[in-house]
């Protein structure tokens, strides 16, 4: 943000309200494309639990499929007297699985 502000500082008057037009429309756009994402993963984590995790297994690398497998196992514990054979959200392994992706 630092360096972008920089650049829009040095840049002449017209530039500057050009560029924060640009920003303003990128800024007020990015909920919109929020919600079709999430809209998305909603659909895809649908989807992935009707066709079986026999048929996904395959289609995804190890270190993937790893990395979903810890996610899932770590989130039956969340749930105070939650069965720990009871099939996890679909939902709420995603958005884990998102979590850690951005650490």
């Amino acid at each position: 943000m630092d360096r972008t502000q920089s650049l829009v500082d040095a840049a002449s008057q017209e530039d500057q309200e050009r560029m924060y037009r640009a920003g303003g429309d990128i800024i007020s756009g990015v909920p919109k494309r929020l919600d079709e994402l999430e809209r998305v993963l909603d659909r895809t984590s649908y989807a992935l639990t009707k066709m079986g995790q026999d048929f996904l297994r395959g289609r995804i690398d190890i270190d993937d499929r790893t990395k979903v497998e810890e996610a899932v196992k770590s989130s039956l514990g969340f749930a105070p007297g939650m069965a720990r054979a009871s099939e996890p959200d679909p939902n709420r392994v995603v958005e884990r699985y998102a979590r850690r992706q951005e650490n």
